[in-house]
């Protein structure tokens, strides 16, 4: 049993959410790729609402085509935390379009690399983050251990 990473919203004043749906089983802070519109059922008023198909991201995703993976934790059986939870393929989640300044907390063990503060943080292979990399999404401004797992704040440029 592998408890999932867990992630912070530290600073994200003007938050643009979309709704993703992915073929994937995704936990809080992996990266994700637009690929197109999703069928997501959800029905309001008779209209399909907007939806979109993402993928993990990869070390060469699009910069404006990649969110960050923000899906709330839930559960009805109170013995499940926030290190409990992983979005399940094929269900409705929530992710972050990336915004100048935003900064989260994700776990260390997503980005590969000597990770220290001042260093450029870029997108790596199945969703994770680089130290470096071809597409520079942020820098680090803080190593530390959040809530019982080492953490990386990263401010996104």
């Amino acid at each position: 049993w592998k408890m999932a990473r867990i992630m912070n919203m530290d600073k994200v004043p003007y938050p643009v959410p979309a709704s993703i749906l992915c073929d994937a089983d995704l936990e809080r802070g992996l990266v994700v790729e637009i690929v197109g519109q999703a069928d997501n059922n959800i029905w309001v008023d008779g209209a399909d609402n907007e939806a979109y198909e993402v993928q993990l991201a990869s070390a060469d995703s699009e910069r404006g085509k990649i969110l960050i993976h923000t899906s709330v934790p839930f559960s009805y059986d109170e013995r499940d935390t926030e290190r409990d939870f992983v979005l399940k393929a094929g269900e409705v989640g929530r992710g972050h379009y990336l915004n100048v300044g935003d900064e989260y907390t994700v776990a260390a063990d997503l980005v590969s690399g000597e990770v220290a503060v001042g260093v450029a943080i870029g997108l790596a292979a199945n969703g994770q983050y680089a130290v470096g990399g071809t597409v520079v999404i942020g820098e680090v401004t803080k190593v530390y251990n959040w809530n019982g797992q080492e953490s990386v704040r990263i401010r996104i440029k």
